[in-house]
């Protein structure tokens, strides 16, 4: 903004904060609205996640395109941006919360591999940007807004096509086989023997006079015979 509306620095700051205030409070409407969509059985839980994140990448997509064209008109620029990006807060509602619907014993997991690729752009972002707007004109920064509407809606597609709201088969761990199973039945039946025997010997010791002492002893003994 500051760079083709020429705002000053305080009105920059202002005017920048306002979508994320207003992605703060559509988020969590969003949240309100989903689960009573749930709780009234309206939607099924994939079809509301697709149609909260459609909601949520190209409600942005078309608020910053209509501002690239909305010329010097500060007001209906910064109107544009704040319902555009605030647009952003259905996310919460839908993608935000998908790893929980898909497999909530991996949530951790997928979560951390969605992070990590939105990192990676993140990091992308900043470099293309200042590639495609060396002279900071107006123009050049239409480009860069058709950019992100691209590449909102394509993967907006993606998930439509691809996306699930349902839980997955592999959420849960996969049963031992059966050979692993028996052995350590097996193994479990033979120290309970062995602790069978070993209490039948202590006391078969004791009634025949050894008393705690002499068992402690006789068992000293054998032990060490065995191992001669």
């Amino acid at each position: 903004m500051s760079d083709v509306m020429h705002f000053n620095f305080a009105e920059n700051g202002i005017l920048s904060a306002i979508p994320y205030l207003v992605m703060w409070f559509v988020s969590i409407c969003s949240g309100v609205i989903a689960d009573w969509v749930l709780a009234n059985n309206l939607l099924g839980v994939t079809a509301l996640r697709k149609l909260l994140a459609t909601i949520g990448g190209v409600g942005p997509a078309v608020g910053v395109v209509l501002a690239s064209y909305a010329g010097c008109d500060k007001t209906l620029v910064s109107v544009l941006f704040a319902v555009g990006m605030g647009l952003m807060g259905f996310f919460y509602a839908s993608l935000r919360v998908n790893a929980l619907d898909l497999s909530p014993n991996f949530s951790g997991t997928i979560m951390a591999l969605v992070n990590g690729s939105g990192a990676l752009s993140g990091m992308v972002t900043p470099t293309l940007v200042g590639l495609l707007t060396e002279n900071k004109t107006l123009g050049e920064w239409r480009v860069v807004f058709w950019i992100m509407a691209l590449v909102l809606i394509a993967t907006n597609f993606v998930y439509l096509f691809f996306g699930s709201g349902e839980l997955q088969p592999w959420n849960e761990p996969k049963p031992k086989p059966d050979s692993e199973a028996n052995n350590v039945d097996t193994a479990q039946e033979a120290a309970s023997k062995n602790g069978a025997i070993i209490n039948n010997s202590s006391q078969d010791l004791t009634k025949n006079g050894f008393g705690e002492n002499g068992l402690k002893n006789t068992m000293i003994l054998q032990i060490a015979d065995s191992g001669n």
